[in-house]
């Protein structure tokens, strides 16, 4: 069967300087990649709105049967009409489609085609206080709208299709998954260590935000070099994000101890060297749909202590050491443990790099091409009907 998928682009930008693509975009890249590998004879058309970009996002991954078309009309205006209800629909636009894919939880409505918005987390429902303020405006105005005409709504991890089903009553067949995809290959190549890293590190990747959890991570690791001599120090890779100016006060002290290093934004081209060469990933976040750090660790052999929280555990399995994000005690005895144990690190090293080959790009694009082809089953019964 063919058809055309018109995807919102919007996601792949950088929210900002020094900010890299953010966990929608990662999710967007691998499944369109893996779409692209499973369905060769679909049309997949990428479109974003915006005036004057400052940088367009990196298109080198896009498949063969996939395009990008920039619309040239601000984005806040844009944004306005979508919270004000007066959007048209997205094919007086961009012409007829079969399906919409809102990889951000919201999908431009559409006239025929079936929407699929993608709902990552509910941190704006769970932790509405580690959410920007617009976002969460946005989020309370908009989603509710539109799960109403979602024709299939997409999540990440079983967990978080759980959840999603609890909290807005949602008929469970009515919420699939479409997991995150890793290129295996891509972090199993990793080059030599990066510059100006110590030979061993603790790591940690991700924006900073709130959700991050990085004040009790500072604590923890403080604990850590008190009580473990030659604890090594910890790397952060990552822009900044919100909400984090009493972080970056800490970090700075941090800084000036020589305990911490922060290396800000990593270009894509470093960060399978940056995992493959630290003692472990650290990523004892808050709240996680999913937890993509912890599936690239893995893939290139990097042990990995992480949240017992959200969808986490589902992506570490038996391949990762699991804490208490709220207990910096809990945090620094679960990394204690990992650089005491040369076998554990092995042992974790070798299930990780099992565990990240079961998340394929072919996976997550077989994933959501079933969801496309399930939702416009279904509309065609009920237009039959």
């Amino acid at each position: 069967m063919s058809l055309r998928l018109v995807v919102d682009a919007g996601p792949l930008f950088p929210l900002g300087p020094g900010l890299g693509p953010t966990g929608v975009a990662r999710w967007t890249t691998a499944a369109l990649a893996g779409l692209g590998r499973v369905a060769p004879d679909w049309r997949i058309d990428l479109v974003a709105f915006a005036l004057r970009p400052r940088v367009l996002p990196d298109l080198s991954w896009l498949p063969a049967n996939a395009s990008f078309r920039l619309i040239r009309f601000p984005g806040r205006p844009q944004r306005w009409l979508r919270t004000a209800n007066l959007m048209p629909p997205i094919e007086l636009l961009v012409g007829p489609a079969d399906a919409v894919l809102g990889p951000a939880y919201v999908t431009w409505p559409a006239r025929r085609a079936a929407e699929l918005p993608v709902i990552h987390d509910l941190t704006h429902v769970r932790h509405p206080e580690l959410v920007s303020a617009g976002n969460l405006r946005w989020l309370r105005t908009l989603l509710p709208r539109v799960l109403r005409r979602a024709a299939l709504v997409l999540t990440v991890s079983e967990t978080m299709r759980g959840e999603i089903v609890e909290h807005y009553r949602l008929a469970p067949d009515r919420v699939a998954v479409v997991p995150n995809g890793c290129d295996a290959e891509r972090f199993a190549g990793a080059g030599p260590r990066p510059a100006g890293l110590p030979a061993r590190y603790l790591l940690f990747v991700g924006t900073l935000e709130p959700r991050k959890n990085l004040a009790r991570l500072l604590e923890a690791h403080r604990r850590l070099r008190e009580t473990t001599p030659g604890a090594p120090p910890l790397v952060i890779a990552g822009g900044i994000g919100w909400r984090v100016e009493g972080l970056v006060r800490d970090l700075e002290a941090h800084t000036r101890s020589g305990d911490v290093r922060v290396l800000g934004y990593v270009e894509d081209a470093l960060v399978p060297a940056l995992y493959a060469h630290a003692t472990a990933l650290l990523l004892p976040s808050l709240y996680e749909g999913f937890g993509i750090p912890v599936l690239e660790a893995m893939a290139a052999g990097c042990p990995v202590v992480t949240a017992r929280r959200g969808g986490l555990p589902e992506v570490g399995g038996d391949a990762a050491v699991y804490v208490d994000p709220e207990d910096p005690g809990d945090i620094a005895r679960g990394v204690a443990q990992l650089i005491a144990d040369d076998g554990l690190r092995r042992r974790l090293a070798t299930a990780g790099r099992g565990r990240a080959a079961e998340f394929t790009l072919e996976r997550s694009g077989l994933a959501l091409r079933h969801a496309i082809e399930t939702s416009l089953a279904r509309r065609a019964v009920r237009g039959g009907a």
